[in-house]
């Protein structure tokens, strides 16, 4: 039987906002806490508490470390020859390691990129910790961990799964054993563990307190569960944005995983910005429920009979529009736009305003030589109408800006 967390802890800046108006809903819908706890910088509050749901408490990452201490990691990585402006990563950890252990009891530390899929649970009845795993191996983090904790790396796995299930007081004693063994705060332990073969990821919080964990309280660490590798971290590069679980629910992915993160490090759709146009039709329609679709222009425009094929398919669902006159289009919405016309960027901007409420939008551009020389026109209107736009140049996609 599954136990009650008694809070979530997240940490977040306004990088993570878009997706974290989702992230925030699935959260108290799969994840049962008495308490969830937002941290976001002073200048990110009203933006966070207006766009968080009632059941967090949203709060000043000055009352967990005062922001000023930004400052001193940065100093501390020019001197450790490590580049400055990862002192943010670095400070986002210690507000994670310091929230903890200011807190009772049950804890979990979730990431603002990541959003719950299914119901999940990090403790069993007799409170033991139930943690996900990843294959991650960053060398780095063991070296730091050995000089920080005196410990090599004790799991067969890692811990680093946007996710860490935690009691406080374990978080607690490894800080009081970091400052006896330093003689010194445990903030300044860690940095002055840093040197310049590290590299720009010298240290994970993750990692060091799950070894931490296994080397002093290995029995409160329950048995790997069967799914405990069942989450997928390239959200962005499958789905290109959060927005899109709804419309892409049937895929396998979201059905075989507990949860899934949209890091901005990855491209919208990388993982299949090498494949062609039909690889994506493919994928839309079978993974999406009840696609809406329209095509403005004519389906004999499109040179690749497989592609004409799969969009007859499903013309059940779709309505063709065969002129770019704005004054018949129709009303519906719909969830995929195909192009096969080759707009001016007049008449790119006129379908723009016209569809200005709507976010899933795709552009087929047939003419190669007019999509090179409008490639950075189009690129410029859509990002003025907040449109996603996906360009596909010989049936091979070009380029995309998702704008987000």
């Amino acid at each position: 039987m599954s136990q009650t967390i008694d809070s979530v802890i997240t940490v977040a800046n306004r990088k993570h906002i878009n997706v974290w108006k989702n992230t925030s809903r699935y959260l108290v819908e799969h994840i049962k806490s008495k308490e969830y706890r937002l941290i976001v910088p002073r200048e990110d509050f009203l933006l966070f508490l207006s766009n968080t749901p009632n059941s967090f408490t949203v709060l000043c990452e000055d009352e967990i470390i005062d922001s000023s201490y930004m400052n001193y990691i940065k100093e501390s990585l020019i001197i450790s020859g490590i580049p400055h402006f990862r002192s943010g990563w670095i400070y986002q950890q210690f507000l994670k390691i310091e929230a903890c252990a200011r807190s009772s009891n049950k804890l979990l530390i979730w990431d603002a990129d990541t959003i719950p899929i299914h119901d999940i649970s990090f403790f069993d009845s007799k409170n033991r910790i139930c943690n996900f795993y990843s294959q991650e191996d960053h060398k780095p983090y063991f070296i730091s961990l050995f000089r920080i904790l005196g410990l090599h790396k004790l799991a067969k796995y890692s811990f680093i799964a946007q996710s860490f299930p935690v009691l406080s007081y374990m978080v607690a004693h490894m800080i009081n054993y970091i400052e006896n063994r330093f003689s010194i705060g445990w903030k300044e332990a860690i940095l002055s563990t840093f040197t310049k073969e590290l590299g720009i990821s010298p240290f994970s919080e993750y990692e060091t307190m799950g070894n931490w964990i296994l080397f002093k309280y290995p029995q409160m660490i329950s048995s790997p569960r069967s799914n405990c590798f069942s989450w997928e971290r390239h959200g962005t590069a499958l789905f290109a944005d959060s927005n899109n679980i709804k419309l892409f629910s049937k895929h396998s992915i979201l059905n075989s995983n507990s949860f899934i993160s949209f890091e901005n490090w990855q491209s919208p759709y990388e993982a299949w910005s090498k494949s062609n146009l039909l690889i994506f039709l493919n994928f839309f329609f079978q993974s999406a429920t009840k696609p809406k679709v329209a095509l403005y222009g004519n389906i004999s425009f499109i040179p690749d009979l497989a592609i004409r094929n799969i969009i007859s398919q499903n013309t059940t669902t779709m309505e063709i529009f065969n002129t770019m006159n704005i004054n018949s289009v129709s009303q519906t919405l719909f969830d995929l736009y195909l192009v096969t016309l080759d707009l001016s960027t007049t008449k790119l901007e006129q379908f723009l305003k016209h569809h200005d409420h709507e976010r899933f939008i795709l552009i087929y551009l047939i003419n190669k030589t007019t999509t090179k020389l409008n490639h950075q026109r189009y690129i410029n209107l859509c990002q003025h109408y907040k449109s996603e736009i996906y360009f596909f140049d010989n049936n091979y996609l070009l380029s995309c800006n998702p704008n987000k």
